[in-house]
């Protein structure tokens, strides 16, 4: 049986199946940055690999292509240190 903290409200389900619309849409625009403000707070575990390897392979397909010169800038705030790890080839952290 769930408790309380455990129950999904139908807003709930909502919120993240947006939150999830968003983040497709932001990942199939074609712009030079994109910036992903804590991009994994809505994602289940399986979410969160998915995202991250397809920012691995995104970056990887933009170097094989001949006419493409750099891969787009990506600047991601996360909470989540394996994540930036698992995606990240340069990290600046700002404290304060």
């Amino acid at each position: 049986m769930y408790g309380k903290e455990d129950e999904c409200t139908y807003w709930d389900i909502v919120w993240e199946r947006k939150m999830r619309v968003e983040l497709a849409i932001a990942l199939l625009a074609k712009d030079d940055v994109l910036l992903l403000d804590k991009p994994t707070n809505h994602l289940d575990i399986r979410g969160v690999l998915w995202l991250g390897q397809y920012l691995v392979n995104q970056k990887d397909s933009c170097f094989k292509k001949s006419n493409s010169s750099s891969p787009p800038t990506l600047v991601v705030i996360p909470h989540d240190r394996a994540f930036v790890k698992a995606a990240a080839t340069d990290i600046i952290i700002m404290d304060n």
